[in-house]
């Protein structure tokens, strides 16, 4: 239905590369906000239009962001800053598997269970 690109498809199964053209920018709280998390953060911005100004928010109500961090299911939480309504369903999915990739079956389970049926 063309509501998932494959370049989206690609990111959600492989994560995201860093090219050494690309660097991301400086983590504003690193103790939370892992390498990890802030890479795939911030590449999700770098490649894909619908993200742009995620690192920016991050950092500007980190708060808000590590409340949803540490969520026990956060496939259940809205995600800050009224990214919900920014984003498609699969696009809120990749910000999801970006702070909780422990946790992708389930999220991929929900987002199946609700949106494929």
């Amino acid at each position: 239905r063309g509501e998932i690109t494959d370049e989206e498809w690609d990111f959600l199964v492989r994560g995201g590369t860093l090219s050494k053209e690309w660097i991301p920018p400086p983590n504003p709280d690193p103790d939370w906000i892992y390498p990890k998390i802030w890479t795939s953060c911030c590449l999700l911005e770098h490649k894909f239009k619908p993200f742009e100004g995620l690192c920016e928010d991050i950092a500007e109500v980190p708060t808000e962001w590590k409340l949803f961090h540490q969520a026990e299911d956060p496939y259940e939480e809205p995600l800050p800053g009224g990214w919900d309504v920014k984003l498609s369903a699969f696009q809120r999915l990749l910000i999801t598997k970006a702070f909780h990739e422990e946790k992708t079956v389930y999220i991929m389970s929900d987002f199946v269970q609700k949106h494929l049926g």
